[in-house]
């Protein structure tokens, strides 16, 4: 079931994500941890600087194992 704080946490989780993914871990039947992947994509035209990939980025409060 999902409880307030880790719906709080999945939306942390899912906000600002463009191109990605979460994925939730189950261990006997709860969330045990949520991680993030964000993919960047770049193109020619883009004037950003490239930004690190291929790590799984998170803010900190979706960082942590959820312990309920």
């Amino acid at each position: 079931m999902l409880t307030p704080p880790l719906v709080d946490r999945l939306e942390a989780a899912l906000r600002h994500l463009e191109f990605g993914a979460v994925h939730l871990v189950i261990h006997e039947g709860k969330v045990v941890r949520i991680e993030r992947i964000e993919r960047v994509r770049l193109t020619e035209s883009s004037e950003a600087p490239p930004q690190p990939s291929g790590r799984p980025t998170a803010p900190p409060e979706a960082r942590r194992d959820v312990q309920e």
